[in-house]
Parts: C-alpha cells; structure tokens; sequence
C-alpha cells in the first residue's frame, strides 16, 4: 500500500498539483488526460 501512496505523491509533484496523496478531481482529470494522450500516440 505505501508504494501505491508513493507513486501518488510522485504523481502529483511531478505535475504540480497539491501534493496530498489523495486522488482527487485534479489529479484523476490530470491522470485520464495523461493516459488518453499516451494511447493517442500509440
């Protein structure tokens, strides 16, 4: 579980969002747009 906690703060940080471990609006929104971009330059 920590790596997972982890691995959501790193996201976080990394894309400027307030760094809380939680997944909130900001960092789901932020992470679909991510994904999606990702599987649209495949």
């Amino acid at each position: 579980m920590e790596a997972c906690t982890q691995a959501v703060l790193d996201f976080q940080s990394h894309y400027g969002l307030t760094v809380d471990g939680l997944i909130g609006k900001q960092t789901l929104s932020t992470l679909l747009r991510e994904l999606y971009a990702r599987r649209e330059s495949k």
